[in-house]
C-alpha cells in the first residue's frame, strides 16, 4: 500500500534550492546550501519525519502566496534584497514553520563533508581506531588522594 504523502515537484525543488542559497549563501569556495545539492537531504528528512514534511509544505505554500514572489516571475526573479525581505516576512508570519525549515537546512548543510572540512570539523572515526584522547592528568586526583578515608575499616573491627 502506498502512502499518501505530498511530493515536491521540480518547480518546488528549484524554489527550495534558491531559498537555501539565500538562507546559507556562498562563502569563499563553498557554494550556498542550495547549490551544494542538499535538496535530496531535505527530501530525505521530509520523507522520514512528518514534522519536517508538514513544515516544508506549509513554508512552500506560504512562499507561493507572497505577492512579490508571484509578481516578479518567481523567487529567483527577485533581487537578493527582495528575496531576503520575502524570507523575513515569512519568518515573521510563520515563525515556527520558518524555524523548522531553517533547522532542516542547517542539518543538511553542516552534515555535508565539504562544509565540515571547510570549518574544521573533520574528525576521525570514533573509538577504537579514531579519536585520540589526551593523556590523563593524574594531578587532578591529588586533592582526593590527600583526604582521609570517610569509611570504616571493617578488618579492624
Amino acid at each position: 500500500m502506498t502512502e499518501n504523502k505530498p511530493k515536491l515537484d521540480q518547480i518546488k525543488v528549484t524554489l527550495l534550492n534558491d531559498i537555501m542559497d539565500v538562507l546559507v549563501p556562498k562563502i569563499d569556495d563553498i557554494p550556498g546550501a542550495g547549490s551544494l545539492g542538499l535538496g535530496k537531504d531535505i527530501l530525505e528528512l521530509t520523507n522520514k519525519y512528518e514534522r519536517y514534511r508538514n513544515a516544508l509544505f506549509t513554508f512552500m505554500d506560504a512562499m507561493s502566496l507572497d505577492p512579490r514572489y508571484r509578481a516578479n516571475g518567481g523567487f529567483s526573479g527577485l533581487k537578493i534584497s527582495q528575496q531576503e525581505e520575502s524570507l523575513r516576512s515569512l519568518e515573521e508570519y510563520v515563525p515556527k514553520t520558518f524555524e523548522t525549515v531553517l533547522e532542516m537546512v542547517y542539518l543538511s548543510y553542516y552534515s555535508n563533508p565539504q562544509v565540515q572540512t571547510r570549518i574544521g570539523l573533520e574528525k576521525p572515526n570514533p573509538q577504537p581506531d579514531g579519536w585520540v584522547f589526551p593523556p590523563f592528568n593524574t594531578t587532578i586526583l591529588d586533592k582526593i588522594k590527600s583526604r582521609k578515608p570517610f569509611w570504616k575499616n571493617i578488618e579492624s573491627i
